[in-house]
């Protein structure tokens, strides 16, 4: 215990972070915040400046991540070489895009959860624990510094938050409590009143009309003169049979008006993709119908579903091993 102790790197509402043979180990406390973290990694492998998901353990409630060596929280603390502020920018921004062209929302950006390798200078989004589509992000959870004054559940809340750090990071300076829409962009003409491009862009991205802000692709063409695109691989869906399926389509639409789910439709996509792949499972149908329900539920639902559904050990190891297919991650969270 004294070990797990000297190794911790990070703490925060859903779990506690330490080093193991060289990677990052999330420690969830709940099941639900582990599969919702785990999806969104398993939807962004391959995602650069996103933090990369290597493993996990449901039974253990771990999540296995690549490794950084500090929080750009931590690393603005001592001082970053003015030199680096702009690369910064330019992979935050980088990591955005990749999220918003999914139509993605991470709902917590904030130095903290921006990861750094001090050897490469590479940075990557980290704590993907609120990701989802935009529709159901949960925005109301986002630090209060860098939390939008009047949050809506669309990808510009982001943006928001990236003004506020771009206010810190290229201004230098760290904001102390949350702003109003006046006090911020009165802070960033006041910090970036030197840097004009950085000053202009800045003040759309905190404009209290929503519609007003720029996306993030628009964003990174101006302050960088280059476009960066975003690929995202096509999902491949899976011929058979599987003769249960109309039963199980009934059965799980029932489950999900229940417990009041969203998503259902493309619940039963990948449901049906993952029975016609392994057609051993078909009897058991119904365990795996569970799974995609604590699936579903904690990426598009709420923790109160755990506890009336009653959700059995066998339900759980098969969600794991469901999500393990990108396919069936991809057909719950494609735009």
């Amino acid at each position: 215990m004294f070990k797990i102790k000297m190794n911790i790197v990070g703490s925060g509402a859903y779990g506690t972070v330490f080093k193991r043979d060289g990677y990052a180990v999330k420690k969830f406390k709940n099941l639900n915040h582990l599969i919702q973290e785990y999806t969104a990694g398993v939807y962004l492998l391959g995602s650069n400046n996103i933090v990369q998901v290597v493993d996990t353990n449901f039974a253990k409630l771990e999540l296995t991540m690549d490794l950084f060596d500090i929080s750009l929280k931590t690393l603005a603390k001592k001082g970053i070489p003015i030199k680096l502020r702009s690369y910064f920018i330019q992979q935050i921004l980088i990591g955005i895009m990749e999220l918003h062209n999914r139509d993605l929302c991470h709902a917590d950006l904030k130095p903290g959860n921006i990861l750094v390798n001090t050897r490469t200078k590479k940075l990557a989004l980290g704590d993907l624990g609120f990701v989802s589509n935009y529709k159901y992000a949960k925005v109301e959870r986002t630090a209060p510094l860098y939390r939008d004054p009047e949050p809506k559940r669309i990808k510009g809340h982001d943006i928001y938050s990236l003004g506020i750090i771009i206010i810190e990071i290229i201004g230098g300076e760290k904001l102390k409590k949350q702003p109003t829409y006046k006090e911020a962009a009165d802070l960033a003409k006041k910090l970036l009143k030197n840097n004009k491009r950085y000053l202009d862009i800045t003040l759309r991205m905190l404009d209290s009309n929503h519609s007003h802000r720029p996306d993030a692709n628009d964003i990174y063409e101006y302050l960088f003169n280059a476009n960066y695109p975003v690929s995202i691989k096509p999902v491949h869906y899976t011929e058979g049979k599987w003769e249960n399926k109309h039963e199980a389509k009934e059965w799980l639409y029932i489950k999900a008006e229940k417990y009041d789910i969203n998503r259902k439709s493309r619940g039963f996509s990948a449901l049906n993709h993952y029975m016609r792949l392994h057609q051993d499972y078909q009897y058991h149908w119904k365990i795996y119908g569970y799974a995609m329900l604590l699936i579903l539920s904690s990426n598009f639902g709420s923790t109160e579903i755990f506890k009336k559904m009653k959700i059995k050990d066998s339900a759980k190891n098969a969600s794991q091993n469901m999500l393990k297919d990108v396919n069936v991650v991809s057909m719950l969270l494609m735009p």
